[in-house]
Parts: structure tokens; C-alpha cells; sequence
């Protein structure tokens, strides 16, 4: 089932780039809206054992318009108000681990469900395909290589771009197979859908 949680995951990582783990490590504090950016810092005592690739703290400005109300939208509606604990995304539902930091392995089923609903079956396709697909846009939309391998956490520019290699997160050759087109088309798919309003059939007069 589409939630609220599920809708601000995917804008944050496709607006923000950010890592799986950095995601899941948000807390609300990291978190400002009138500044409409968040700090990824480097935890290591989140619950589900989430770990955050960089060892340096960082800033991501989220300046589109969509991760920052989504994320709103679902800590005002959706997020158990009396949850102990300050990370963002928390289990849902009503079962036992509900109120508790969502694994790594809970946001790849998630993920996995949302690509499903997109008719895409893909292997490769996971959740940190949001990132390489945040990096392309970047780059392709003018961004500096060194400006984008700051707001990726990248220690190095060989990391954040490499011309039709597989390993670079931004790719220069479009044909590469890692510019995940797909992983946009799931996100979009999800988060769009999820945000129209159900059909309500119009009352014929009597």
C-alpha cells in the first residue's frame, strides 16, 4: 500500500540524491524548511544498524519543491506523533516493530513494491538507483563536477563522474546502463500517482 512515508522516501532521494543509508539515518532535527535543505551527518547508532557511507557531515539543498512537503506531509499526518525516537521514516502499521527506525531492508521492499506498480523487473534496480538517477540530472543540467561531488559526499570527481563507465554515479554517455531512466519512471509512477486524488463519480440529478 502507498503511504505517505513511502512518497517522501522517493522525493528525498531523488531530489536530495541522497545514499539509502543517509536517508533512513534523517533525523528531524537534520531537517529545515524554511531553509529547505537537510544535514546528513554520520551516525552510527541507528537501531536497524543503518550506516552512513561518508564520515563527513554535509549539506543538500532540496530547492525542486517536492521532497521537503512530502516529508512534511507525512511527519504531520502520517508519523506516530508519540514515537520516541527522532528518526524521520519509522516502521508503519500496527504491529509489533511499529515506532521503530525503517531498516535498510524494509526501504528495498518498499522500493522493490513501487517498481512493481511501475511494471519494471529489473535486477540492478534498487533504491540507490534514485541517487545515480539525481546525479545524471545534475550533471545534465549544468551542474559543476566539483559542486556535484560535493553535494554527493564523494571524496573524489572519479566517483561522481565517469564518462561511459558503469562506476561513476553521473554518467557522461547516456547510452550508459547506469543512467537508470527506469528508476525515475518508478518514482514518478509512485509519487504522482499517490498524489491525485481518488475518482469520485459524478451524482447523476434525479
Amino acid at each position: 500500500m502507498r503511504t505517505q512515508r513511502d512518497r517522501a522516501l522517493l522525493e528525498m532521494m531523488w531530489e536530495g540524491g541522497l545514499r539509502p543509508g543517509e536517508v533512513l539515518g534523517l533525523r528531524l532535527g537534520d531537517i529545515s524548511y524554511g531553509r529547505r535543505r537537510i544535514v546528513v551527518r554520520n551516525r552510527t547508532d541507528h537501531p536497524a544498524g543503518v550506516r552512513q557511507k561518508s564520515r563527513r557531515d554535509r549539506t543538500v539543498d532540496l530547492l525542486e519543491g517536492r521532497a521537503l512537503p512530502a516529508v512534511s506531509d507525512y511527519v504531520l499526518h502520517e508519523r506516530p506523533p508519540d514515537a520516541e525516537t527522532g528518526y524521520v521514516f519509522l516502521v508503519g502499521g500496527r504491529g509489533q516493530r511499529r515506532h521503530e527506525p525503517l531498516s535498510y531492508d524494509g526501504l528495498v521492499r518498499m522500493f522493490a513494491r513501487a517498481a512493481g506498480r511501475a511494471g519494471v523487473r529489473d535486477a540492478w534496480l534498487t533504491p540507490h538507483a534514485l541517487r545515480h538517477t539525481h546525479a545524471t540530472r545534475m550533471f545534465e543540467g549544468g551542474m559543476r563536477d566539483l559542486t556535484l561531488m560535493t553535494r554527493l559526499g564523494h571524496a573524489s570527481p572519479d566517483s561522481t563522474t565517469s564518462p561511459g563507465s558503469k562506476t561513476g554515479c553521473a554518467s557522461k554517455n547516456s547510452s550508459s546502463p547506469m543512467l537508470p531512466n527506469v528508476a525515475g519512471r518508478v518514482r514518478s509512477n509512485d509519487t504522482d500517482a499517490h498524489s491525485q486524488p481518488p475518482h469520485r463519480p459524478e451524482r447523476t440529478a434525479r
